[in-house]
C-alpha cells in the first residue's frame, strides 16, 4: 500500500493501525512509481496492476495479480502468482523465496528495495538539510552531525572514502551558524615537515630570509570550522600539538614562544577507525577528545533505497534536463552493485551514461560498459565485509580501476590529480595499474 498521507497513521492489509517509533519492513519502490511504500507486517500483501491489489503497480510489465508476500516465523515470504515476466529477488527468477532487508526485488519493470525502519521515517528518499540526499539510513546521521553543531562539540566522521564526509563536515559548518570560515586541511598531502607550519602557521623567524609568514589552516578558520581530512594521517607529534590546541583553545606559530587565541570548531574524518591502527599512531589525548563524538557514514551499499533517486539526481544534473527512462534490468543493478568507491563511483558512472540518454533509454550493457564488468552481479545482497589485506598480485575490483581510469581521462594523464580525486595514494593508483596491465 502506499504510504499514508502526512498526520495519518499507516495501517497493515488487515487495518490494524502502526504506532509510535515501531520498527516495520517495507518495499520501497524505487522506480518507476518513486516514493511508493508498501508496509509488511501481519497480513497477506498482494502486488498487481489490479485495482484491488494491496499495492497496486499500473505498469504494462506488471500482471493484474503479479505476486504476493506473506508473513512467516522468519520474516516475509514471497510469491510468484504465475506472472508473465516473472518475479525477481536480487536478479534471480524466482517462484517463492523469503525476503530480508537489504533485498532487491522486481516485478516486471517495476523495482522496489526491501527496508526496516521506524513508523517516523517512512518519507524515504529527500533532502535531509543543506543538499544532503538520502533516506533512513542517512536520516540519523545528519541528525547527530545537526546536534553536534548546535552544542558546540567537535566531531569526527567515519566513512569510506566517497560516502559523502566532507558533505557533512559543511553541513555542520552551517548549522553551527559560524561566522568565519570552513577550511580544509588535508592531512595526507605535503610532506611531514612542512605539515606543522601548514597547520599551525609560521613566523617570521622560523623562515629564511625572503619567504614570507603564514597564517595557518587553524588560524585561518578562526570563528569558523576547521575539517582535517585523514586525520590518522598526521605523526603521533603533530596530533598531540593538535589536541593541545583543541583543548586550550590557542595555537602557537613556528617560531613563536607565545600562543595565540583561537576560536574553531574541528571535524576530523578518516576511512579506518581508530580501533584498527596501532595504538600508537592515535594520540591518547586526541581519542579521548573525539572518543564519544564518532559518526559512523554507511556506505552506499548499505543505502541501497537510496541509490536509483541519488542516480537520478546525478544524470538529471549532469544531463541539464529530465533523466532519461531506465531499462528495469539496470535499475535492478544498480540495487545490486556494491559501489566501493560509494557516491563518488556513482557520480562517475552518471557522468558517463548522460552521454547514452540521447538513445532515449539506458540500458543494463550501457551500465555494464560504464562500470567495466564482464559480468553483472546476481545473487543475495548481503552485506559485503571489510577487504582483507591485499595480497602481492591480486587485481582490484574491476569498478575501482573503472574510478581510476575514468579520472586519469580527466585529468589528461595526470596520475598524481586522479589519485588525489579518488582520495587514493600515488603510489596505490600505479600499482591498480600495473596489475591490471599484468592481469
Amino acid at each position: 500500500m502506499p504510504a499514508e498521507a502526512e498526520g495519518s497513521l499507516p495501517t497493515t492489509a488487515s487495518g490494524t493501525a502502526l504506532r509510535g517509533s515501531q520498527a516495520v519492513t517495507t518495499l520501497r519502490w524505487v522506480y518507476p512509481a518513486r516514493g511508493l511504500v508498501t508496509v509488511l507486517a501481519d497480513s497477506l500483501v498482494v502486488l498487481g496492476r489490479a485495482p484491488t491489489s494491496t499495492t497496486q503497480l499500473d505498469t504494462e510489465r506488471v500482471s493484474r495479480k503479479h505476486a504476493e508476500l506473506k508473513p512467516d516465523s522468519n520474516g516475509h515470504v514471497v510469491r510468484d502468482l504465475d506472472s508473465k515476466n516473472g518475479t525477481f529477488v536480487n536478479g534471480e527468477k524466482i517462484e517463492e523465496t523469503s525476503l530480508r532487508p537489504g533485498d532487491v526485488l522486481r516485478l516486471g519493470d517495476c523495482v522496489a528495495v526491501v527496508e526496516t525502519v521506524g513508523l517516523d521515517d517512512l518519507a524515504g528518499f529527500r533532502d535531509l538539510g543543506h543538499g544532503i540526499l538520502g533516506g533512513s539510513a542517512m536520516a540519523p546521521v545528519v541528525e547527530r552531525v545537526r546536534r553536534a553543531a548546535t552544542s558546540g562539540s567537535d566531531l569526527f566522521l567515519l566513512g569510506e572514502t566517497g560516502t559523502g564526509k566532507e558533505l557533512l563536515a559543511r553541513a555542520y559548518h552551517r548549522y553551527g551558524s559560524r561566522e568565519g570560515a570552513f577550511v580544509v586541511f588535508d592531512c595526507t598531502s605535503g610532506a611531514e615537515s612542512t605539515r606543522s607550519g601548514d597547520l599551525f602557521g609560521r613566523s617570521e623567524r622560523a623562515l629564511p630570509p625572503g619567504e614570507h609568514p603564514s597564517v595557518g589552516h587553524v588560524r585561518a578558520a578562526d570563528r569558523g570550522t576547521l575539517l582535517l581530512d585523514g586525520l590518522l594521517d598526521l605523526s603521533v607529534d603533530l596530533q598531540t600539538k593538535l589536541a593541545k590546541t583543541m583543548e586550550k583553545h590557542e595555537v602557537t606559530p613556528l617560531g613563536e614562544a607565545r600562543p595565540i587565541a583561537v576560536d574553531v570548531r574541528f571535524v576530523a574524518t578518516s576511512s579506518v577507525a581508530s580501533e584498527e591502527r596501532p595504538p600508537e599512531r592515535y594520540n591518547a589525548l586526541l581519542k579521548k577528545h573525539f572518543g564519544g563524538l564518532t559518526v559512523r557514514v554507511p556506505p552506499l551499499r548499505q543505502r541501497r533505497a537510496d541509490i536509483v533517486p541519488l542516480f537520478l539526481n546525478l544524470l538529471e544534473r549532469h544531463g541539464r534536463g529530465a533523466p532519461p527512462k531506465l531499462e528495469p534490468e539496470l535499475v535492478e543493478q544498480l540495487c545490486l552493485h556494491d559501489w566501493p568507491m560509494n557516491i563518488r563511483e556513482l557520480d562517475s558512472v552518471a557522468r558517463r551514461l548522460v552521454e547514452r540518454a540521447d538513445e532515449g533509454e539506458l540500458r543494463l550493457e550501457h551500465f555494464a560498459d560504464a562500470v567495466s564488468l564482464r559480468a553483472v552481479r546476481t545473487g543475495r545482497a548481503a552485506p559485503t565485509p571489510p577487504p582483507a589485506s591485499r595480497r602481492a598480485g591480486t587485481p582490484y575490483p574491476s569498478a575501482e580501476l573503472a574510478a581510476l581510469r575514468a579520472a586519469l581521462e580527466r585529468h589528461g594523464g595526470n596520475l598524481t590529480k586522479a589519485a588525489n580525486e579518488l582520495e587514493i595514494t600515488r603510489s596505490k593508483a600505479y600499482r591498480m595499474l600495473k596489475l591490471a596491465e599484468d592481469d
